[in-house]
């Protein structure tokens, strides 16, 4: 087995996460109000750090993110940034959801702190 094909699962845990983010941005807005009120930027912020997590999980077993992290960050933030404004846009079809530029923002807020923590824990970060 190639080591393309050995990460394939990993690929999908990922694909699985977006899947489900896309999936409960579905559910009309009066749904989930008495649930998140108050709440709904930091609950942004720790999906899409779970989302980069995985990211990067995924990406340091690739060609991608092997031996240069600073690549996979960004890579990652991309891609957050990218599925959070495309998910805020899936919002504006759902009733009762409406995107909004503060919930985009928490998304990346929650990325990029995600992406330190995950080069602090892996070592990635040194002091000089």
């Amino acid at each position: 087995m190639t080591a393309a094909r050995g990460n394939v699962w990993r690929l999908w845990v990922v694909a699985g996460y977006v899947i489900l983010t896309f999936g409960l941005s579905s559910i009309q807005g009066d749904a989930l109000a008495p649930y998140i009120s108050g709440y709904d930027l930091i609950l942004h912020a720790i999906e899409y750090a779970a989302l980069a997590w995985l990211i990067l999980w995924y990406l340091s077993h690739t060609r991608w993110g092997v031996g240069n992290f600073n690549r996979a960050g960004w890579i990652t933030l991309l891609l957050c940034a990218l599925v959070g404004g495309l998910n805020e846009l899936w919002q504006s079809q759902v009733p009762g959801r409406f995107p909004a530029v503060s919930d985009e923002l928490a998304n990346v807020f929650g990325a990029t702190v995600a992406i330190l923590g995950y080069s602090i824990a892996r070592g990635a970060v040194t002091k000089k």
